[in-house]
């Protein structure tokens, strides 16, 4: 239920098994199961997961910059209705091209 993001620019075969995360994020309230860049954007990404949630993020944000679907957080606290429900299963994966976002899902 985390993104880490790695910096990956000063690689090398010794130091990448010692590598930790630069930034993680963690606002998905089940298995994240697939993510996507956002075209265009050197900082932004998208994440789908098992909660039915996709979620944009900008590394340079502590928090998600937007959520699709009604995750459980939103269903408790009222918010449910300001979200945009793109499906009621477990997101499988996204793909992402000039202003277009494209996802999958186990929908029933």
């Amino acid at each position: 239920e985390r993104v880490c993001l790695y910096n990956v620019s000063d690689y090398t075969a010794e130091s990448f098994s010692s590598m930790s995360p630069v930034v993680t994020f963690e606002e998905h309230e089940d298995i994240i199961t697939c993510l996507s860049h956002y075209p265009g954007s050197d900082t932004c990404f998208f994440s789908g997961a098992r909660d039915s949630t996709i979620k944009l993020w900008d590394r340079r944000q502590p928090k998600s910059a937007a959520t699709f679907g009604i995750d459980p957080r939103a269903a408790k606290d009222g918010s449910a209705e300001r979200r945009i429900a793109a499906h009621s299963g477990m997101i499988t994966c996204l793909d992402a091209c000039e202003n277009v976002l494209v996802s999958g899902g186990l929908d029933k």
